[in-house]
């Protein structure tokens, strides 16, 4: 899989002095999220996870729905 990071630096996207997650576009129908682990109560998330797959196309309805908003 080939891995092409989107998005100039994160930080220049991120104001609350934290690190922001890292995108990557795929040679497949997935983008690739880095960042650090989430906790909360209503997510089992494990903490060693810090790649998540999101298809291109949830990512694109999405991006439609906040488009309308």
């Amino acid at each position: 899989m080939k891995l092409t990071k989107l998005l100039p630096d994160s930080e220049d996207y991120c104001h609350d002095g934290k690190t922001c997650p890292a995108l990557y576009d795929t040679d497949t129908e997935l983008v690739l999220v880095q960042g650090a682990p989430l906790t909360h109560p209503d997510a089992a998330v494990p903490p060693h996870e810090q790649l998540v797959a999101v298809p291109k196309s949830l990512l694109r309805a999405l991006a439609a729905q906040l488009a309308e908003l």
